[in-house]
């Protein structure tokens, strides 16, 4: 028997209405439990945190244990847009001069800017905020949990494949004299 569909997150349901009047659940199927902003994300953190948490919320993407690696991800976007403004400031590179001469070198701005990209970007693939990992995410959910079981009958043999993991090496096949046809 097949279960039935699966529940609407109680923030979905109480957006339509709750139609089947029925007791809306929260907490249930992995629902956090605790949603608070940690207290040392700064302004701009918070900002981001309440901005993507009620929808990763409500796609099921967010777990209690989730809490710190998703509070790190607005951390670092919340720095990315900092550093984003200083570089838009003074831009991506600037001019030295030396004994051996002018030499242009990177902004370290520009630099970090560049290390947190890759912090977020590896952070975004986990919580399904990019579109390629959020197909990821989804077929890995719709996946069956265990393989099919496959019932061989006796003597049945898949074309190609040798009976043993020796295959033809197998004291079976050595015994065997060679076909012919």
């Amino acid at each position: 028997m097949k279960p039935g569909p699966q529940r609407k997150p109680a923030a979905k349901a109480k957006a339509q209405g709750n139609p089947g009047k029925r007791p809306i659940r929260t907490q249930k199927g992995g629902a956090p439990s605790d949603s608070s902003v940690p207290d040392w994300l700064d302004d701009a953190g918070r900002a981001i945190w309440s901005l993507y948490l009620p929808k990763l919320t409500l796609l099921r993407y967010f777990r209690d244990t989730d809490r710190l690696s998703f509070a790190r991800y607005c951390d670092h976007t919340a720095r990315w847009l900092r550093l984003r403004g200083k570089v838009d400031k003074k831009g991506e590179s600037y001019w030295t001069k030396s004994k051996h001469g002018k030499m242009l070198r990177r902004n370290p701005d520009f630099q970090a800017m560049l290390a947190l990209e890759d912090r977020m970007r590896q952070l975004e693939d986990r919580f399904g905020l990019a579109p390629a990992s959020r197909e990821a995410i989804l077929a890995r959910l719709n996946e069956p949990t265990t393989p099919p079981l496959v019932v061989k009958q006796p003597g049945d043999q898949s074309p190609g494949m040798p009976a043993s993991p020796l295959g033809m090496l197998s004291p079976a096949a050595l015994a065997r004299p060679p076909s012919t046809h």
